[in-house]
């Protein structure tokens, strides 16, 4: 379907469906850009949904301005990281002629659990229930770096009593219990006690299938108060390459968003940009840029089957409480929280950046700040902002999202 000439449409594995919503003032012929719905099973989240074609139609404008794509070519951004153990996304890639990572947003990687948090974290042993494709070295790695926090990932509830009681037993008394599946920092619950955990056990994990497919991560709890959760990005649309540095906005257990600095890529970050963000000294934005590369170093290493052109960290700074003989000692963690390797809460602000540093090609960084509100406040206007998507969630009732870029 074409809107003044623009095609942005959404290719749907799930219902056979392709959909496309206007977007008025664009006249972009040469270029079509497709967002790809991968899931066989339900329809994608509302609010992302919407928000990935106004980030599809984005692209299309990057591309009509500046290049970076084969004209005559398609560019799919996927709203999920594509799992190639699935025949159907198997079949996506041939249709859609997707070489490499030039031609999509988002991420391809071998099996289903690749895709999720629950590779942050080792096993309790080589010898616990894991899937098809699991990387013992690359979790082991992680953690003998100190690169996470204390925890472990675990595919049965035999590993995950065991995972319980080897963090308990380091003076580690209040542990997280991760759904790997989770976004935005839902299905989260932190536990205290054993008997809390068979609480856990009986209430939530009905299906043991879905455990030992995609698992669960244990870990540390860090005290609420002091959490300051950072995020680096190193993102390729095409030709383009920029990466992102920020601070996530959270309030009421729900993400409000993520201010960024984006910078082209191998450049210095001005400080002033960086405190704009919430960053304030370069201590902490160098030990963030190391850990995210190191982390991608290690990935390439040993699991380099996986594909990014949006690869994203969350790196988090807080304290933890460690018992022994009596006695709580407070230890500060700065620790990588999970990855990503697909369209994200940060992803508007990453686009929108990347089409402000190609406008202006002396600059070297600028910011940019994601907004996500609900409620009541879904439903504010404010002038400065651009207003990618306004509705009522099935999850999250009513919901706004919108992007600003401000500061070079």
């Amino acid at each position: 379907m074409h809107y003044q000439d623009l095609e942005v449409s959404s290719s749907s594995l799930w219902d056979g469906q392709s959909n496309s919503v206007p977007f008025k003032n664009l006249v972009i012929p040469e270029f079509k850009v497709e967002t790809l719905v991968i899931n066989s099973n339900k329809p994608p989240v509302k609010f992302a949904y919407y928000r990935n074609l106004r980030i599809a139609a984005k692209i299309a404008e990057i591309f009509q301005r500046f290049g970076g794509i084969e004209q005559g070519k398609t560019y799919y951004v996927a709203d999920k990281t594509i799992v190639l153990e699935l025949k159907e996304n198997q079949k996506l890639i041939e249709d859609a002629l997707i070489e490499s990572e030039k031609d999509f947003f988002g991420g391809i990687v071998a099996r289903p659990h690749q895709s999720t948090k629950a590779i942050m974290h080792p096993l309790v042993s080589r010898e616990a229930v894991c899937p098809l494709g699991w990387s013992h070295e690359f979790s082991e790695e992680l953690a003998q770096r100190n690169l996470v926090l204390p925890g472990f990932t675990v595919f049965s509830t035999d590993d995950l009593r065991i995972a319980f009681k080897e963090l308990y037993n380091k003076g580690v008394y209040q542990i997280r219990l991760k759904d790997p599946l989770a976004f935005l920092g839902m299905s989260q619950f932190v536990i205290s006690s054993f008997q809390e955990l068979e609480q856990f056990i009986s209430d939530k994990i009905a299906d043991q299938g879905k455990l030992q497919q995609y698992g669960l991560v244990v870990e540390e709890n860090l005290h609420p108060e002091d959490l300051k959760t950072y995020s680096a990005s190193f993102i390729t649309v095409g030709s383009h390459q920029v990466q992102s540095l920020g601070v996530q906005r959270f309030s009421q257990g729900l993400y409000r968003g993520t201010d960024l600095v984006i910078m082209r890529t191998g450049k210095r970050i001005p400080p002033k940009l960086l405190a704009q963000v919430g960053i304030f000294n370069n201590e902490d934005a160098q030990a963030i840029i190391d850990k995210a590369l190191l982390f991608r170093a290690l990935l390439n290493k040993h699991i380099p089957e996986i594909k990014t052109a949006r690869f994203n960290l969350d790196i988090v700074s807080g304290i933890a409480s460690i018992y022994s003989n009596g006695t709580c000692e407070l230890v500060k963690r700065f620790a990588l929280l999970e990855q990503s390797f697909r369209v994200g809460g940060a992803s508007p602000g990453e686009i929108w950046g990347l089409e402000s540093l190609l406008s202006y090609p002396d600059v070297d960084a600028v910011c940019a700040s994601t907004y996500y509100r609900y409620g009541d406040d879904a439903y504010q206007t404010v002038s400065e902002e651009e207003n990618l998507y306004c509705g009522v969630d099935n999850r999250f009732g009513p919901i706004s999202i919108s992007v600003k870029v401000h500061g070079s």
